[in-house]
């Protein structure tokens, strides 16, 4: 049984409706990387915009190709879309963003040690057929 007023996405876990902000600061851990998306546009000092060869040649055997353009960011909201858009020999795209760069060496990567607290607010659709995912 849910509490009242909370969502159920998916089987097992259970969304606030209030989306409750944590403390700015937690006792015994340093800040080393915080985006809260409030500009109107991507930071890429803090985030690679992956492309379709990111991955290496022959990715686009998967009938996907990642296309840099399509991420969007507004209200606080970073949105990285998948959609059946024909990008560069692929019927469908998608967005990816990583905080490292596989083609770029001066960007700066964040590496979290041990005992690192990380947290992330993301919405994950749900759908048949859909790839979506955060690795941490």
């Amino acid at each position: 049984m849910l509490k009242t007023g909370y969502a159920q996405i998916g089987p097992t876990i259970c969304v606030s409706p209030t989306g409750a902000n944590n403390p700015a600061t937690k006792p015994g851990y340093n800040l080393i990387f915080e985006e809260t998306f409030s500009g109107s546009s991507l930071d890429l000092t803090k985030w690679n915009r992956s492309t379709p060869v990111d991955d290496g040649n022959g990715t686009s055997n998967r009938n996907i190709a990642m296309n840099p353009n399509i991420i969007s960011v507004s209200n606080g909201i970073c949105t990285i879309p998948i959609n059946n858009t024909y990008y560069v020999g692929c019927p469908y795209s998608a967005g990816e963003i990583k905080s490292f760069s596989v083609s770029d060496p001066n960007f700066k990567p964040y590496y979290f040690t041990t005992n690192s607290l990380v947290e992330g607010r993301v919405k994950i659709p749900i759908k048949q057929g859909m790839g979506s995912s955060v690795w941490l």
